[in-house]
């Protein structure tokens, strides 16, 4: 049996619409690149394997990492929204895997009809969708319908109940209540053991636990260390603590 693992998935998705036109949900994996540092440092994971795995948008994984997905059959560099599906079904069919740090931006929308306006004015509607569908060459203009995506974090605890999961959750301008409630919100509809909240205007950060807890950190440095330290103590807790 390997040695127990856990799966830092960072970086941002892409929905494709046509060639060269997508949906995007920027992320360049800087946040998760510092969680698995961390993991990697904390003295209760030592022999644990902490891989970090970036979607494309983030970089390419390192040779462990590829073997890794290469022996589980996942994506070795996932961009949409599907990949991070297939990823996170080969992660969770391991019986070595012990937690999922849920750092990627996942694309929030799907796109589901298109109606385009030529250079003669005439209008062409189309459900084909994907860099393998027909350029959009000669537009006026395009309109998109978009649906809401298929929420993946549900997955893990649906599949792996003994996971631990940690998640994220952006706001704009919130109040740390306002936070508190998305962050929680999250939190149950996914199951996750702890949110992250991050606000993009004021730069909070905020620490919501399954047990209804939360921690306000002064800076994303300081919520990082006490997210990493909150898993570790939560997969190897001290002598008397099991």
């Amino acid at each position: 049996m390997p040695p127990p693992m856990i799966a830092v998935i960072t970086g941002g998705t892409l929905a494709h619409i046509r060639p060269h036109l997508a949906l995007c949900a920027p992320a360049y994996g800087q946040v998760g690149s510092v969680i698995a540092a961390r993991l990697r440092a904390a003295p209760a994971l030592a022999g644990w394997e902490i891989h970090r795995i970036p979607m494309r948008m983030a970089g390419r994984p390192g040779p462990a990492t590829r073997r890794m997905l290469a022996a589980l059959g996942c994506p070795a560099s996932p961009e949409t929204n599907a990949d991070v599906a297939a990823l996170l079904r080969g992660l969770l069919a391991a019986p070595h895997t012990r937690a999922v740090v849920m750092a990627a931006a996942i694309c929030d929308f799907e796109p589901e009809d298109l109606v385009v306006r030529g250079e003669d004015d005439a209008e062409e509607q189309s459900a084909a969708f994907g860099k393998s569908a027909p350029r959009l060459h000669h537009a006026r203009s395009a309109t998109i319908a978009l649906r809401p995506s298929e929420k993946l974090l549900t997955m893990v605890k649906a599949m792996r109940p003994d996971v631990a999961l940690v998640s994220f959750k952006t706001t704009a301008g919130q109040s740390v209540e306002e936070m508190a409630a998305r962050a929680s919100q999250s939190l149950r509809a996914s199951g996750s053991d702890v949110v992250l909240a991050n606000d993009l205007h004021t730069r909070r950060n905020l620490l919501v636990y399954a047990d209804g807890s939360r921690q306000i950190a002064p800076s994303r440095r300081a919520a990082i260390a006490l997210l990493c330290g909150t898993l570790a103590g939560r997969l190897c807790p001290p002598l008397g603590q099991e």
